[in-house]
């Protein structure tokens, strides 16, 4: 799994703002989870600054993730590995 970025705040739109920290940016719909590997939801958008973008994240149940998801929370995506010849 790859870090994305760390998680700024919950838009009134109820879509989790990213803040991405690495050279890596996930595809559009890519599914997106904790360190423990709890499934949050799914890009929907990336936006802002090329240098250090922002994305929003579709959250797939609002009240289990306010709970367990914090304001400087790494979030992850998986990525599929290469095979070599």
């Amino acid at each position: 799994m790859k870090v994305i970025g760390t998680i700024l705040h919950i838009s009134p739109h109820d879509k989790l703002i990213v803040q991405s920290n690495s050279n890596f940016l996930p595809k559009l719909q890519s599914r997106v989870y904790t360190t423990d590997k709890k499934a949050v939801g799914s890009v929907v958008d990336i936006f802002g600054p090329v240098k250090q973008p922002y994305l929003a994240i579709s959250v797939s149940n609002l009240p289990m993730t306010k709970d367990i998801l914090s304001h400087g929370l790494s979030l992850y995506v998986r990525v599929k590995r290469k095979r070599n010849k």
